[in-house]
């Protein structure tokens, strides 16, 4: 239908409307000059909130890709509010999904469930690893080492206290809404559980999926610096993302302040020369042992809107990731990252679209439906099926990424189970605590809470005979004989009064014939809602309010 690029700019800063203004005004008439008359405005990600206006340097016309290298002219480029209001989609879809570039079959649901199981309690056990705290290297000078705090376990983030809000961000900004297909995963190499968009990144654009990832911030995707490469040309039979072919593609260098918000690559030195700074390079690991290496840089992402129109983010910082590895390291595409730590996606360009997303996921299974990832406050064509209730964020300090909820007790068939508040809480050291993950299937409780859920299901269970374990599932049942088994209902109290009452097919699977397992393990380090025990549920990321959304909806918008 057509192209359009958006121009968004912060609200000035009181102490210096002055110096804002007169930006906005030099950017104004530069663009009219350079174009001969009414400006074609490029929506523009800004990674530093404190700051109000960010020099980004364009790719010299010479030397290398990654040696950072830039001509003497930089762009003032800053962010604010659009005065229009779009609705963009990104298309979600599961890794079961037929549309899956890469689908991977498995002989019977025992062993698909089985390998997503291993891949789960990877992630989850390694959570704990993202509470280290690092920095870079001194410029011109020694390299410091990562630590981590240690207050006494035993102590709760918010004994006595409650837990602090999130900063809140702007208070008000006109901005669009972008939403996006979702593809659900499950036929991805690798099979593991997570649910992915595709979109484009580089101009011209080249197209990618993406995992749609809330328990981390980076966006990456597979790259390469080579120059001299053909387009066709892929890394270990992975498709990658050909920098030398993005005109907009522009590295960071390592003595910007930018640098010094990703994690400085695992082998190597992370100094930075001021004289001759070189392109800013990162190391970012996951808890299921993937990473991502490269070059920090910035380049234009483009999505599509329900229309047809194509609508391009300029500036917006990512990966390119030149070595890249781990169970979790698709090969068709990379993260786009939605937590929120200050490189993740909604942190860049949030206030184009109210610092709110949701996404609504579709029957893990089913192989032929996908639903949408969407930024704004519209989700068109979706059908509720309940009134959305909220729940308040918690703040971790020790882990910025995590969108951690706040559980006030469990009931299993109405009845409220004895499960102590300390086991929902977040601890001075930064473990424990629950958390909602888009990234994770199953739901994970620490061993204490799990073993009381358990129990409780057990006693309603009682009238079927316990199954062998099965595909990594400890607690099953046999149900044959019984057409239409009653599994007990299960309810989650958040904190401002809200229910979640899943239905059964949300918390138990069933991987073999006459064979139903709780969809629940036990975690050593805090509470995961996966999201298995989310699908059929709008859920929406209001981070503007420092709340999450949810309420039952049919999601399928195939």
């Amino acid at each position: 239908m057509g192209t359009r690029r958006r121009c968004l700019y912060r609200t000035c800063p009181l102490h210096i409307p002055t110096r804002c203004i007169l930006s906005v005004l030099f950017i104004f008439i530069t663009l009219v000059v350079t174009t001969g008359g009414a400006p074609s405005y490029a929506a523009s990600g800004k990674l530093m909130g404190e700051t109000d206006v960010l020099t980004i340097y364009p790719k010299s016309n010479g030397g290398s890709l990654a040696d950072g290298s830039r001509d003497s002219s930089g762009r003032q480029l800053m962010q604010a509010g659009s005065n229009d209001k779009e609705t963009l989609h990104l298309r979600y879809i599961h890794r079961n999904s037929m549309e899956s570039p890469a689908r991977k079959e498995f002989p019977n649901r025992a062993e698909e469930i089985e390998e997503l199981i291993a891949m789960d309690q990877m992630r989850v056990e390694g959570f704990s690893a993202g509470m280290i705290k690092w920095e870079r290297a001194d410029f011109d000078g020694a390299s410091q080492t990562p630590s981590s705090s240690s207050p006494p376990p035993s102590a709760d983030i918010n004994d006595g206290a409650e837990v602090p809000s999130p900063a809140p961000g702007p208070l008000s900004y006109p901005y669009e809404d972008f939403l996006g297909r979702l593809f659900s995963g499950a036929s991805f190499p690798g099979n593991v559980g997570q649910y992915f968009v595709k979109f484009a990144i580089g101009s011209p654009p080249q197209t990618f999926f993406f995992i749609a990832d809330t328990g981390s911030d980076l966006v990456w995707v597979p790259c390469s610096l080579c120059s001299v490469c053909s387009m066709e040309t892929a890394v270990n039979g992975s498709s990658v993302f050909h920098a030398a072919s993005s005109s907009t593609f522009s590295p960071i260098k390592c003595s910007a302040e930018e640098c010094g918000l990703v994690p400085p690559p695992t082998f190597g030195s992370s100094l930075c020369i001021l004289r001759e700074p070189t392109s800013c390079t990162y190391g970012y690991s996951y808890s299921d042992s993937s990473q991502t290496t490269g070059v920090f840089a910035y380049d234009t992402i483009t999505m599509s809107s329900a229309v047809g129109e194509s609508v391009h983010i300029d500036n917006v910082a990512f990966g390119c990731g030149t070595n890249n590895s781990g169970p979790s390291i698709t090969g068709i595409g990379g993260v786009i990252g939605l937590g929120q730590g200050p490189i993740s996606f909604t942190s860049q360009v949030g206030f184009m679209f109210g610092s709110k997303f949701s996404y609504c996921f579709t029957s893990f299974f089913n192989r032929n439906a996908s639903s949408a990832l969407v930024f704004g406050d519209e989700f068109p064509g979706l059908e509720l099926l309940s009134p959305k209730q909220y729940t308040p964020f918690l703040v971790n300090p020790q882990s910025e990424t995590f969108y951690y909820v706040d559980i006030e007790g469990f009931e299993v068939e109405g009845e409220r189970l004895p499960i102590r508040s300390q086991l929902w809480r977040i601890k001075a050291d930064g473990t424990g605590g629950a958390v909602i993950d888009s990234g994770t299937t199953l739901t994970f409780f620490v061993e204490a809470a799990y073993k009381v859920i358990i129990d409780a299901i057990a006693a309603r269970m009682s009238s079927f005979p316990r199954a062998a374990s099965t595909a990594g599932l400890p607690i099953c049942y046999n149900v044959s004989g019984v057409a239409s088994p009653r599994l007990p209902q299960i309810t989650i109290a958040f904190k401002g009064g809200s229910l979640f009452q899943p239905p059964a097919e949300n918390y138990f699977l069933s991987p073999k014939e006459d064979v139903f397992c709780p969809a629940f393990l036990a975690s050593t380090t805090l509470n995961v809602l996966g999201n298995l025990l989310q699908q059929n549920y709008l859920v929406e990321y209001d981070r503007l309010r420092s709340r999450l959304g949810f309420a039952q909806a049919r999601c399928s918008l195939s």
